[in-house]
């Protein structure tokens, strides 16, 4: 569905130095393609774009609609919409200095220091060699009047919407899936590091038929959050991961989340 431009749409040249501003696209390529730019309106600099492939269609419809600033945290630019994970809906992203695809969370800014300590506790995940069929927390952090957090892009399909798509696995494929689900498990828990919040959401089964356990550290920080005076989380997040965790929990976790 196209977003329709806002009452007053900034033209090209206003929208150019916003998209500059906002690091939207490279700074040396947007001048590159502005310089192209046959001149219009700011909806035509942004069809321009999309059709050079300087923007996706996910941010072609931000950028009309006024939020050319959402699409950019640290040095992430957000590029796709990521399906949902634990604390809600998941973004494609990009590094503006790495090629490797990631998938981000975005959440209100609360706590600026239960951000530092979520990004303390994400170098800690990250000091120990990480299990293939687990993606690794990668980022946690503040930018924008946002924190945001950041796991590799895993080229799978969560088990949620495979079920839901095709029914319940066959046992001896389930069996398969769950046996080595828990051999990533267990190498977290070699480490010390617990996931806490594995659901169907977290789960995901690769081409080879494997699966790959996503969302590391997103348990650790809901259990933060609801111990915490002040958590990082806003309650929306927080009451949205702790319902969908707690439909898969175990007994005594459900009866004690703390």
């Amino acid at each position: 569905m196209t977003v329709p431009p806002p009452a007053n749409a900034p033209d090209a040249a206003a929208l150019a130095d916003e998209l500059a501003r906002c690091r939207v696209v490279a700074a040396d390529r947007l001048a590159e393609l502005v310089a192209d730019f046959p001149g219009g309106s700011g909806s035509a600099l942004v069809e321009f774009l999309l059709a050079r492939g300087a923007l996706t269609p996910f941010q072609a419809a931000r950028v009309r609609a006024g939020a050319a600033a959402e699409l950019v945290l640290g040095p992430y630019r957000l590029t796709g919409a990521a399906g949902r994970g634990t604390f809600g809906p998941l973004f494609a992203a990009a590094h503006a200095a790495r090629p490797e695809p990631v998938v981000v969370r975005v959440t209100p800014l609360r706590s600026l220091w239960q951000a530092r300590q979520a990004k303390q506790f994400a170098r800690a995940l990250a000091a120990g060699a990480p299990h293939p069929a687990v993606a690794p927390l990668l980022d946690v952090d503040s930018a924008n009047g946002r924190h945001y957090l950041v796991w590799p892009h895993a080229d799978a399909v969560r088990l949620s919407e495979r079920v839901e798509a095709g029914g319940p696995l066959p046992p001896g494929d389930a069996v398969a899936l769950l046996g080595h689900a828990a051999g990533a498990l267990a190498a977290c828990h070699a480490r010390g590091v617990v996931h806490g919040a594995l659901t169907p959401d977290c789960v995901a089964v690769a081409p080879d038929g494997l699966p790959r356990v996503l969302e590391l550290g997103a348990g650790a920080l809901l259990a933060q959050h609801l111990e915490a005076d002040e958590g990082m989380l806003d309650s929306l997040s927080a009451a949205f991961a702790a319902a969908g965790v707690l439909a898969f929990a175990a007994p005594e976790a459900a009866e004690s989340p703390l």
